[in-house]
């Protein structure tokens, strides 16, 4: 039987990331039907785990135009790999894993870790006229994706009321 692929994606998080690696990564592991992925930033020293293939990103700077080439060059590994489930957990992934979807009919997660809408408003990463810009456009994304995935984890229970991009 052919086992199941499973990434799990992210652009700033690193592939040893305790929450995609340490916690839904390994826990994955636990089952043999599954083959699990996971791509990211890339770590500095990559973990030792047999059961998990990594597929870290070239190194970029948070704030650098080779990050926003980041998502499509996740969306050729994904193209590659042609994932049976993909986790993703950030708003910069949201696009890619709806084309991912729609050409290899791969069931789609969201793993909400942060409310990248408030955090963007109100953080001084941006100028304040990007910021409204950026953090308008990471919420529309959101907002207009949002039926395309089969499920939602939420780090944080408050996100349900606090985002109201969830239908159930």
């Amino acid at each position: 039987m052919k086992k199941q692929r499973i990434v799990l994606a992210s652009v700033l998080k690193p592939v040893d990331d305790t929450r995609m690696f340490e916690k839904i990564g390994k826990s994955l592991t636990r089952v043999p039907e599954y083959e699990i992925f996971i791509i990211g930033y890339p770590s500095q020293k990559p973990p030792d785990h047999t059961e998990i293939t990594f597929i870290p990103h070239q190194n970029f700077h948070r704030l650098s135009l080779r990050r926003l080439l980041i998502p499509l060059l996740t969306l050729k590994k994904l193209y590659k790999v042609k994932p049976d489930a993909l986790i993703v957990n950030t708003h910069e992934l949201l696009i890619v894993a709806v084309a991912i979807r729609i050409l290899f009919g791969t069931r789609i997660i969201y793993d909400v870790q942060e409310n990248y809408w408030r955090n963007i408003l109100w953080t001084d990463t941006f100028p304040p006229i990007i910021r409204h810009l950026f953090a308008f456009w990471v919420r529309s994304k959101e907002i207009l994706l949002a039926g395309f995935f089969h499920l939602f984890i939420l780090a944080e229970k408050g996100f349900e009321k606090e985002m109201k991009i969830f239908k159930n």
